[in-house]
């Protein structure tokens, strides 16, 4: 990601940060969706949920490697910080139960998986330039 010269190269980057999260939290409801319909073998679902964790991960090493500008971006990297964690736990949550072949423990995860792509789609509009 590199530096940041200002607060609102910042925040650009926490925005960037936070829509590449939740699109990887999309891909994880998609294969939700597909395990309930029986639409997809498991060990299929398993890479497609472990992908999308290994990505989102990433980015929140990313971001978590730029230095913030002021002690003003202080907070908001706690925030893309929280956020991203939060999003990357229930996906690790979601590949255990895959890989576990637990496609009921998966279904369960539905509603949380898409509040909280919900929550970092609001973080982007809040914060977007």
């Amino acid at each position: 990601m590199g530096s940041a010269r200002d607060a609102g190269d910042y925040t650009q980057k926490a925005v960037a940060t936070t829509e590449h999260v939740r699109s990887s939290v999309r891909t994880v409801q998609l294969a939700i969706d597909a395990a309930d319909g029986s639409k997809a073998f498991p060990t299929y679902l398993a890479r497609v949920i472990s992908q999308s964790e290994d990505d989102a991960s990433a980015a929140l090493n990313g971001f978590e490697s730029i230095q913030p500008p002021g002690t003003d971006s202080d907070q908001l990297r706690d925030e893309v910080k929280e956020l991203s964690s939060d999003a990357i736990d229930l996906m690790a949550t979601a590949r255990i139960a895959i890989r576990r072949n637990d496609i009921d423990g998966l279904t369960a995860l539905r509603s949380d998986i898409q509040n909280t792509g919900d929550q970092l789609e609001q973080f982007g509009q809040e914060h977007h330039a």
